[in-house]
């Protein structure tokens, strides 16, 4: 009985690997060749580093233009074939953080304004007091 269970979960374990591995697997056309003639870049500047649209389906390979630091460019279109501009994430997180602090300081403001204005409005036992003039007394 023992040898019969770990033979199952051994079973199991093995046919589970597989159908991953056959999951994983994909089988893609032979790429466009490649021209050897063709100048090769030499340093990081003559270097194209925008984003490859592919889709090996229809045998189409499109090179978007090079990103920046802020905007970058995604595949999209019914082929995905298509180059979409987009921003950058951290854009979006620094414009919406300073969104949220510019937020929260006009609300604390206008607290501190409703806050001062209500203290204004009621008299104080200070306000109340008269106030003598003194002479000034020389020593």
């Amino acid at each position: 009985m023992p040898n019969l269970l770990l033979t199952t979960k051994n079973f199991i374990i093995i046919f589970v690997v597989s159908l991953m591995n056959t999951a994983i697997i994909a089988v893609w056309d032979d790429m466009v060749p490649f021209n050897k003639n063709l100048p090769r870049p030499l340093t990081y500047d003559d270097k194209n580093f925008g984003q490859w649209c592919r889709n090996f389906t229809i045998n189409r390979h499109v090179q978007c233009p090079e990103a920046s630091p802020i905007h970058w460019y995604v595949c999209c279109g019914a082929t995905g074939t298509d180059c979409c501009f987009g921003l950058q994430t951290h854009i979006y997180l620094i414009g919406g953080g300073l969104i949220f602090v510019i937020t929260i300081i006009a609300i604390y403001s206008i607290y501190l304004q409703l806050q001062i204005s209500r203290k204004l409005k009621k008299s104080t036992k200070i306000d109340n007091l008269k106030y003598y003039s003194v002479k000034p007394q020389t020593c």
